[in-house]
């Protein structure tokens, strides 16, 4: 074989030894790179996990009833303000729940002082002269005396529970 031959034989070798050095190199750079040893401290604590997803969300709605009717004088919360069972949200004006807890309660003193005179007057009656229409007068105005109690110390206790 000639020398010229041989000599261009020997540098495509080399060339393609050359190449081939190059290339490992490179490969091995990148790999390390890649598989670093990395190390954190860790702790015991609570996890906290967030996700987003897409769909629908309902919540039940509840409408606020009160045991009254009336204005509302004042709003305790506002518009997105989280709501607990039993937290007061709004106020009444009680101003004519106040009224009508008076007017009860001097209805209730009335049925008293009824009451009272109609005792009055069952202890002075001479009881030799009483007969069964008297008895039946007494016992007719006992009984609206009970009446009327009940109905305005109902009135009163419901009354006063609206103000409070």
């Amino acid at each position: 074989m000639s020398t010229k031959k041989i000599g261009l034989t020997l540098i495509v070798v080399i060339l393609i030894a050359g190449s081939y050095f190059i290339y490992n190199q490179q490969a091995s750079n990148s790999t390390d790179n890649s598989s670093q040893i990395v190390s954190y401290n860790v702790q015991k604590d609570d996890i906290e996990i967030g996700f987003e997803a897409e769909g629908k969300y309902t919540v039940e709605v509840i409408e606020p009833t009160f045991a009254i009717s009336g204005t509302i004088s004042s709003i305790k919360i506002k518009l997105g303000d989280e709501v607990k069972k039993g937290q007061i949200l709004a106020t009444l004006d009680n101003s004519e729940s106040y009224y009508n807890m008076v007017n009860a309660k001097a209805n209730y003193d009335k049925a008293i002082a009824n009451q009272n005179a109609v005792d009055a007057n069952y202890k002075a009656v001479n009881k030799d002269d009483f007969n069964s229409n008297n008895y039946l007068y007494y016992e007719e105005q006992n009984n609206q005396y009970e009446e009327a109690t009940k109905a305005a110390e109902a009135l009163y206790k419901k009354s006063l529970s609206t103000i409070s």
